[in-house]
C-alpha cells in the first residue's frame, strides 16, 4: 500500500485548494478528477526531486488505481452558496442514540432540507460518545427550528452538543452572481440547468455537461469559467468510510472566534504531531475551524487526543471518525437553486 501516494491524493481532492478565504482560482478552473489530481502531483514531485529530494513519480495509471480508492471513502459534494438564492446552512451535532432502528435513519436522511447526515463516534471532554451529524439547508429561521423539531420527532432522544451556522463563503460583492434575481429569466435558466447537474454529478466532464442542459459547448465552456472565478461554488468530499487503505480518516473540530482562525491553523502546523497527520482544512463553519486528518487506528485517535490536549492548553478540539452511515441529499440543493425566480 502507498500510503503517502493516497495522502496527497486526500490532500488535493478539495477545490478550491485548502478552502481559501482570500482568492479563488484564476488560470486553472478545472475540478478535482484523478488526471487533475495526477498532474498537481506529478507537478510537485518533479520539483522535489529537482531539488535533490528522493521520491517516486507516480504513473497515470496508478494515480487511477488509488484515486479509486480513495473514491471510496469519499462523496463529492458540489457546494453552492446558499446566500445568493436568499439560503443559509446550518450543523448541528447530536449525541446519537445507538439503538436507533435502521428505519427511523433513512426516516431522519429523508426530511427535504437536511443536506448530509453522518454518524459516527465523538471523542472530547465528555469522553467518547456515538454522534449525529445533520446539515440543513433554510431559508428563514423558522423553517431551521421546524427542522429541528421534525428531527427530535422523529428520536426525540437527541441531545445536542453543537449548532452553528455554515457561511461556505466569504463576502464577494465583486461577482455578477450576487445580482442573481436580476438576470435576464433566460440567464437565469441556464446558470440553473448548469448549477443542477453539478450538484447531481461535480466531477461531470463540461462536453457531458453540454449534452445534458442543451447548452452550446461554447456558451457553457465560458458560463462555467465564470461561474468557476466567481466564487459561488466549491467542492468537498465528505468523509463515506473513514478506512483508506492502512489510515484512518478524522475529523476535528477547534473552537475558535472567527478572526482567530488563521492564527490558530498556523499554531496548530508549528507542532510536528499536526503537520504530519494533517490533510485539509475548512474554515466555513462560525467559531468553529475544521480539519480532517488521518490517524493510524482507534487507539492512534486516542494517542493524538491526548498529545493535542498537552500542546493546546485547554482548547481540545473535538474528535469524530464517521461510520460508513453518510447520507448525501443533493435534491435539498436543487430546491434551493429553483427557489426564487
Amino acid at each position: 500500500m502507498d500510503t503517502d501516494l493516497v495522502i496527497d491524493i486526500i490532500r488535493h481532492l478539495q477545490w478550491p485548494g485548502n478552502d481559501s478565504l482570500e482568492s479563488w482560482p484564476e488560470g486553472d478552473v478545472k475540478r478535482p478528477t484523478y488526471y487533475w489530481i495526477y498532474q498537481r502531483i506529478r507537478e510537485e514531485r518533479q520539483g522535489a526531486i529537482s531539488d535533490g529530494i528522493q521520491i517516486n513519480v507516480p504513473s497515470k495509471n496508478r494515480v487511477l488505481k488509488y484515486f479509486k480508492l480513495v473514491e471510496n471513502s469519499f462523496v463529492p459534494r458540489f457546494i453552492v452558496d446558499p446566500s445568493v438564492f436568499s439560503h443559509s446552512m446550518a450543523s448541528v451535532i447530536y449525541r446519537d442514540d445507538p439503538l436507533m432502528r435502521d428505519d427511523k435513519f433513512i426516516e431522519l436522511s429523508r426530511i427535504p432540507n437536511v443536506e448530509l447526515v453522518q454518524r459516527g463516534l465523538g471523542l472530547g471532554p465528555m469522553g467518547l460518545i456515538p454522534v449525529i451529524s445533520f446539515n440543513i439547508l433554510y431559508e428563514r429561521e423558522s423553517a431551521l427550528n421546524d427542522t429541528l423539531a421534525r428531527l427530535n420527532e422523529i428520536n426525540d432522544s437527541f441531545s445536542e452538543i453543537y449548532r452553528g451556522r455554515s457561511f461556505i463563503f466569504p463576502p464577494k460583492s465583486d461577482t455578477e452572481y450576487r445580482n442573481f434575481g436580476n438576470m435576464s429569466r433566460y440567464r437565469k435558466a441556464i446558470m440553473r440547468n448548469i448549477l443542477k447537474e453539478l450538484v447531481r454529478d461535480p466531477l461531470i466532464p463540461l462536453n457531458n455537461l453540454s449534452t445534458k442542459t442543451g447548452i452550446g459547448r461554447d456558451r457553457l465552456y465560458r458560463e462555467y469559467e465564470s461561474l468557476a472565478r466567481s466564487g459561488l461554488f466549491k467542492i468537498e468530499f465528505s468523509v463515506r468510510n473513514p478506512i483508506v487503505g492502512d489510515i484512518l480518516l478524522l475529523q476535528m473540530g477547534f473552537s475558535v472566534e472567527n478572526g482567530r482562525k488563521r492564527d490558530l491553523e498556523r499554531n496548530l502546523r508549528e507542532l510536528p504531531v499536526f503537520r504530519e497527520r494533517h490533510l485539509l482544512t475548512r474554515w466555513s463553519f462560525d467559531n468553529v475551524l475544521y480539519v480532517i486528518s488521518w490517524t493510524r487506528d482507534y487507539a492512534d485517535v486516542l494517542s493524538l487526543y491526548l498529545q493535542l490536549y498537552g500542546y493546546l492548553e485547554g482548547n481540545v478540539p473535538l474528535m469524530f471518525v464517521w461510520q460508513p452511515r453518510t447520507y448525501l441529499n443533493r435534491d435539498a440543493w436543487i430546491r434551493m437553486i429553483d427557489f426564487q425566480e
